[in-house]
């Protein structure tokens, strides 16, 4: 197995966050809270949220026909791009 490969564009606050910190911002944190899974989430989150993707998972992505990205921007519309 190759050693993984950082994510392009990873901003420094994901870094950090994973580095030390929780892997989930402040609005997440408090979704999590409300709902009573901070801890679980926590947890699962430090083990499966990375700033890199595995070799397997960079072969598997290359493999699908399409991979679909989404985000909200400033004012909490929608976007998606489909590559």
């Amino acid at each position: 197995m190759t050693d993984p490969v950082p994510l392009q564009g990873a901003t420094p606050q994901f870094a950090t966050a994973l580095a030390g910190g929780s892997p989930f911002h402040a609005g997440e944190q408090a979704i999590q809270s409300r709902v009573g899974s901070r801890d679980r989430v926590e947890e699962i989150g430090h083990r499966l949220i990375r700033e890199y993707l595995p070799e397997q998972h960079r072969q598997f992505f290359a493999q699908l026909p399409l991979f679909l990205v989404a985000t909200v921007d400033e004012q909490g519309r929608p976007w998606a791009h489909r590559h």
